[in-house]
């Protein structure tokens, strides 16, 4: 039976220097070596938890952020809820369809060829202050329906919201699952330095080159979704009234802090 229990942490600190970093990491690795691929019960569950963390506590979330952005409309911050929540619905749906190994032809006669898709273990997200939930949260979503778990490095630009992300992710998961490292520039650097499965980082170029750097050192693959640019086109036959309208959305929405933000 799945349920929404808390799953009390007893660890919850604020920052962390490199060695206790590094012993975090050993013990979830540990954990998920001992404890075998997660079958689908237990993903469900955790995706439920994650679900029941945002939902419960929407209101916190988007106060908090408001606090972060001196000022953030209700509206705008409950998107970000809702976007991660969908991400959820949609692992859910097909999980199951996810775990099934693909058949191909084989090669050789009285042969079975078929591809298994099984977790990689720990997975760490580095993720920025503009979406600071959904940028970080919906990786997440998939890490827990893929099997994975997970440390987490958000935005020290927005540390309310992360310390209330390290203060709800205590309460609904054990640290051997899922837990939140705070910190600045140099915590970043030191978790950029640790031996994953996966990193995953969302942010700037600049950053991002060193996050690989650092990365390559453990040869520990990389997903990087960086800064880019976004051109708007507009045709002879437009309706400039149109245009406009929409090209000044676009860009003001979030206050211009969003990756499709035109030029």
């Amino acid at each position: 039976m799945i349920t929404a229990n808390k799953a009390k942490s007893p660890f919850c600190k604020v920052e962390l220097n490199a060695e206790e970093m590094r012993l975090l990491l050993t013990k979830q690795k540990e954990a998920w070596l001992a404890n075998g691929i997660p079958d689908r019960t237990t993903r469900i569950d955790r995706m439920y938890r994650l679900t029941a963390l945002l939902v419960d506590n929407k209101e916190e979330i988007a106060a908090t952020l408001s606090q972060d952005y001196g000022g953030r409309s209700i509206e705008g911050s409950l998107l970000e809820v809702l976007v991660v929540v969908n991400t959820l619905k949609y692992n859910k749906i097909h999980l199951s369809e996810w775990m099934e190994p693909e058949l191909h032809e084989a090669p050789f006669p009285d042969a079975v060829a078929q591809v298994e898709f099984q977790p990689k273990g720990v997975v760490g997200v580095v993720s920025p202050w503009n979406f600071p939930w959904s940028l970080a949260f919906s990786p997440i979503a998939s890490i827990f329906a893929a099997g994975n778990v997970c440390m987490l490095k958000p935005s020290e630009l927005a540390p309310r919201t992360s310390a209330l992300m390290a203060q709800l992710v205590a309460q609904f998961f054990h640290e051997t699952e899922f837990t939140v490292l705070q910190g600045g520039p140099e915590t970043g650097a030191a978790f950029a330095a640790l031996p994953f499965d996966h990193l995953i980082y969302t942010g700037g170029t600049k950053i991002g080159a060193a996050i690989m750097g650092a990365a390559a050192k453990n040869l520990t693959p990389v997903t990087l979704e960086l800064g880019g640019k976004s051109p708007v086109l507009v045709g002879r036959t437009a309706d400039i009234g149109d245009v406009a309208r929409r090209v000044m959305k676009a860009k003001t929405f979030n206050a211009g802090e969003i990756c499709l933000a035109p030029d």
